[in-house]
């Protein structure tokens, strides 16, 4: 008889010393701790770090004024209206920015500035493309070796705690701190089943968001700390890669680094657009990033099996145009209607392929971006389609268009969204008129033939 045996291997794995930390909420008591049998006696508390030491915060920002607007909003109540020890260094690339947005920008911080008397809070110029290692030294070249600084982004919201938490985390010459964000997913699709459409930022369930293990954008450093491993890689351009390569300094040298999930320091969900310009490895993570945001696993499975045509194995177009109604749904981008003037107006499914040809025109540099510079390409004859959002306003701004394109026999098409049109232009904000430029030797060509033989159908 031959019996079967059941072995097991149990490995234990020490991650590190046990460390005895003195508790900030007690560092200003004057408790006296007598002697007793535990091996670890405090002697004395109130002894510990200042804990009231300014906090710099480095914000890069190329465009996004909304979003601004709420992060200003958040940090006036969390830091000047509290009169916290911070000061707001916000770091703005000009060539991505229109005049308009930069006028915003300078009033909301203008507005702030006269409301919170003395606030401490100053705009850079960065010039070039958006460069996020670039932004963050250009933030701290002025300030003393001994500044703390935190970076972040605009999307992200806070609160007092995560003030204490930099402070207390980071230590100079010994620790850096990495708080662990929790990130908001789609609240579209949160909102598609409503008994879980309470999308507030402190809500923290699995439904509504998850806690980027893997980013490292959010850093607490000393300044002296940071050029102590070499400081940031600012050659990196683009999304992404600069918080990789700074983590992996800090892991290389003798500092410690301190990683922990921080329960008040949230990343706001908003759409990620990924640069068709980016190189592989940065576009990679950049979508990775895009997916993990949309929402989890069950609640996408829940959405999709709940579509009748799904279902349809057999039939991949029934099965494919389901998905995508559904996708548009989720994007907000099917909700509104449409300016009647707005015609021909391609459908979802067309909506989708124009894009997807538009994004490649982009990497391919067979595109130009907006009104100005479509009405360029029609009167120079080097235009091949335009490309206009129903959602611009007011439309009437695109509307010699149509005509310009019937005077030169191009054909034309609107789609819903301008956001949808500037991601899929490779650009952070919204882009309202695109034309896809003649380029003789193109392998474009076949889908460039297509997409013309489909705008050509609306019209019949």
């Amino acid at each position: 008889m031959t019996a079967q045996v059941r072995r097991h291997v149990y490995l234990h794995q020490t991650f590190g010393e046990v460390e005895f930390i003195e508790d900030p909420l007690t560092a200003s008591s004057n408790i006296e701790y007598k002697a007793s049998n535990s091996p670890f006696t405090f002697s004395s508390l109130g002894q510990g770090r200042q804990l009231l030491e300014s906090i710099h915060f480095i914000l890069p920002l190329a465009g996004k004024v909304p979003v601004f607007k709420t992060f200003m909003q958040n940090y006036a109540k969390v830091c000047l209206q509290n009169k916290e020890m911070t000061q707001l260094h916000i770091v703005v690339f000009s060539s991505e920015s229109d005049s308009s947005s930069i006028k915003s920008l300078i009033s909301i911080v203008g507005q702030y500035q006269k409301r919170y008397a003395g606030a401490d809070i100053e705009i850079i110029y960065a010039d070039g493309p958006f460069n996020r290692a670039k932004a963050l030294d250009l933030g701290m070249s002025q300030l003393s070796e001994d500044s703390l600084l935190f970076f972040i982004d605009v999307d992200i919201l806070f609160n007092k705690d995560t003030l204490l938490r930099i402070r207390y985390n980071t230590i100079k010459n010994i620790q850096v701190y990495y708080p662990i964000v929790f990130s908001q997913y789609n609240p579209s699709l949160i909102c598609s089943n409503s008994d879980l459409c309470d999308t507030k930022w402190t809500n923290l369930t699995s439904d509504h968001g998850y806690w980027r293990s893997m980013g490292y954008g959010m850093v607490s450093s000393y300044k002296r700390d940071l050029i102590s491993v070499g400081g940031l890689d600012t050659s990196i351009k683009g999304w992404g890669k600069e918080d990789v390569a700074l983590n992996t300094k800090f892991v290389g040298s003798n500092l410690t680094i301190f990683r922990s999930i921080d329960p008040r320091l949230v990343h706001v969900f908003h759409q990620v657009i990924c640069d068709t310009k980016l190189n592989n490895d940065q576009y990679q993570m950049c979508k990775i990033t895009e997916k993990s945001t949309f929402g989890s696993q069950r609640q996408i499975s829940n959405i999709v099996f709940s579509l009748p045509d799904i279902l349809h194995k057999n039939d991949k177009e029934i099965m494919l145009s389901a998905f995508e109604q559904l996708a548009f749904k989720i994007n907000g981008e099917q909700t509104e209607e449409v300016n009647p003037k707005a015609y021909p107006l391609a459908d979802p499914n067309l909506t989708q392929k124009i894009l997807d040809l538009v994004q490649k025109a982009a990497s391919c540099k067979e595109l130009r971006k907006g009104a100005n510079e479509a009405t360029k390409t029609l009167n120079r004859g080097i235009s091949e389609f335009i490309v206009m959002a129903a959602d611009a306003e007011p439309l009437e701004i695109l509307l010699h268009l149509p005509l310009l394109c019937e005077d030169k026999n191009v054909p034309y098409v609107f789609i819903r969204s301008k956001q949808a049109l500037g991601r899929a232009c490779g650009v952070s904000r919204p882009v309202i008129s695109c034309s896809v430029t003649v380029n003789e030797g193109s392998n474009l060509r076949p889908q460039i033939q297509t997409i013309q033989l489909a705008i050509e159908k609306l019209l019949i």
